[in-house]
């Protein structure tokens, strides 16, 4: 009987083994493009977008934006590119993934942050690449957006605003 009980375990365990081995065919192909430089950022690197104080009515329901503020990402020195996008980086809001959380200490509830191509109407999710900006003739990009808070709730609570985002520029 025990010799039974070790076949019967010895033949399922080569049956379970043979199973770890087989693998998928896969291809993964790496690509990009090596040149002499990349752009420099002309418009001083760290920057803040103030909004000044916004009335809480000023939100008409969840989605919307209470106030919009312009601001842009100059390049310069790309010579050696066509054109250049953005991604924006930060901690993302816990209602709504695609915009930055407000992290102030003890800050307004109800509001996240949103940035928006130049159209003032096109959101930027996290994690998304803006649309393409075309090097002007003398080597320069100028990337405009338009950065908004929106609100989260429907309720919006009185507190200070402030959030972060990491700005990655990508080169085409």
């Amino acid at each position: 009987m025990m010799k039974k009980s070790i076949l019967a375990a010895a033949i399922i365990l080569s049956s379970v083994g043979n199973s770890a081995f087989a693998v998928q065919d896969a291809t993964i192909t790496f690509t990009g493009k090596v040149t002499a430089t990349t752009c420099d950022v002309s418009s001083g690197g760290d920057q803040e977008v103030n909004f000044g104080l916004i009335a809480a009515d000023s939100f008409k329901g969840v989605g919307t934006p209470g106030a919009e503020v312009p601001f842009s990402i100059k390049l310069s020195g790309c010579e050696s590119i066509s054109q250049a996008t953005a991604t924006f980086d930060g901690q993302a809001d816990s209602t709504d993934k695609t915009l930055i959380a407000n992290t102030a200490t003890d800050g307004a509830e109800g509001v996240a942050f949103a940035i928006y191509e130049a159209d003032k109407t096109t959101k930027i999710d996290l994690n998304t690449e803006s649309k393409p900006v075309a090097v002007d003739q003398g080597g320069n990009i100028e990337m405009k957006f338009w950065a908004k808070p929106v609100a989260t709730a429907e309720t919006i609570n009185n507190g200070d605003l402030k959030g972060q985002a990491v700005v990655n520029i990508l080169y085409k």
